[in-house]
């Protein structure tokens, strides 16, 4: 191998380049706090380092998406529970109305009253988060979802309802579909409702009724019929779907329950001969025009015994219905607790991942101080002493060895 005095002096050069650069990378590091400056600098460890940057930013992402989803349920219970304080006022107002001692400007005291609850409950119906994005619209948020009508309210919403991803595998509800909250609420006590004909004659008034037994239900409708025989009043109830006869004739006093194909149900008052109560399924009723059939109830002052006590068992329907209504709004705050609790331990978990990434990532990338500050002495020693050895090794030449 032949040395000359250029092979001698870039071998210098080289050794002088390498102590150099070492120096200035630990330099570098200590300047930034990062151990890893760039893949050539540990490939693994920066791999490593891609993946776990790719992690924390979906965990921020998802935190985000976890403080508005819980901003908005937050609105929506508030809103939900608005209009429940408003339902039972509404409520006791309609009770009030059943006083048959008011005066008339009692009575549309009464009215006026119930007639602003109404407003007020279209109001929350129509609620908005500070975007301006409807609670109770469902997909369509920018309309709002309900429209005052004479008969109660319009709804001009969709049927969906918005889902927010707030970690890989769960996506919670922020919106709510207003048609079945406030249109599809069942009438009667939920199962089935009973209604006096408005040519009965007695004073009998059904109550909401109950189930003796679930497992006799047919669905099917029902009419009541009372007759006089001799000094006894009797009952039959005929099953109208089918046209049978389920009983036949029963005596009947006052406060007697009737029983039959699952359904026991009290009548008090004093039902006349031919008198006839229809049972039938509970059906989906819209909240806003029941409110408006109960306010024009309240305003009724009816004369006579049995208009009094059609006019009563009208009362005790509307009441009914507004029981089942505020269960509807009971039962979805219910389910939005669920949620805010659900997402109360995704935020824990969230909080406890984003902490064991950042750990991780900091060791992997963030720069042992100690360490790093004893390689930037021993690299810049190794340069000075790189440095004075080259300067030596320029003076040589072989010219100086003849």
């Amino acid at each position: 191998m032949r040395i000359s005095t250029q092979m001698i002096q870039q071998n210098g050069a080289a050794g002088l380049s390498s102590t150099q650069s070492k120096m200035y990378q630990v330099q570098q590091q200590l300047a930034t706090g990062r151990r890893i400056d760039s893949a050539a600098t540990d490939p693994t460890a920066a791999g490593q380092v891609v993946a776990l940057a790719d992690a924390q930013a979906q965990n921020t992402a998802f935190a985000s998406a976890q403080t508005q989803v819980s901003n908005q349920l937050s609105m929506i219970d508030t809103a939900l529970n608005s209009a429940q304080n408003v339902l039972q006022s509404f409520r006791q107002s309609l009770v009030q109305s059943g006083n048959s001692t008011l005066s008339a400007a009692d009575r549309q005291g009464v009215v006026a009253s119930m007639q602003s609850e109404y407003e007020q409950l279209i109001g929350l119906a129509n609620s908005r988060d500070p975007n301006g994005n409807y609670l109770f619209a469902g997909f369509n948020q920018s309309s709002a979802p309900f429209t005052a009508t004479a008969t109660g309210a319009r709804y001009n919403g969709d049927q969906g309802s918005q889902q927010v991803q707030v970690s890989t595998g769960s996506a919670i509800t922020v919106s709510v579909n207003g048609a079945d909250l406030f249109q599809r609420v069942r009438d009667g006590n939920g199962t089935f409702s009973i209604t006096p004909a408005a040519s009965n004659t007695g004073t009998g008034v059904p109550d909401a009724g109950t189930l003796s037994d679930r497992s006799l239900l047919t669905g099917d409708n029902y009419s009541i019929a009372f007759s006089q025989v001799g000094a006894q009043m009797q009952y039959s109830v005929t099953d109208q779907t089918t046209g049978t006869v389920v009983v036949a004739a029963a005596g009947f006093s006052a406060g007697d329950a009737i029983s039959f194909e699952g359904i026991a149900l009290n009548i008090s008052g004093a039902p006349a001969a031919g008198d006839t109560f229809n049972v039938a399924p509970s059906v989906n009723r819209d909240v806003f025009s029941a409110m408006k059939t109960a306010i024009g109830l309240a305003g009724n002052a009816p004369s006579g015994a049995a208009a009094q006590a059609l006019n009563g068992a009208a009362i005790s329907s509307s009441l009914q219905y507004v029981d089942q209504a505020l269960n509807a709004l009971l039962a979805q705050r219910a389910t939005v607790g669920a949620q805010m609790q659900e997402l109360s331990s995704l935020k824990t978990m969230n909080g406890t991942i984003s902490t064991g990434l950042q750990s991780t990532l900091s060791t992997l990338r963030d720069v042992d101080y100690p360490t790093a500050i004893s390689q930037y002495a021993a690299a810049q020693t190794a340069y000075q002493a790189a440095q004075a050895s080259y300067a030596k090794i320029v003076q040589l030449s072989l010219f100086s060895q003849l």
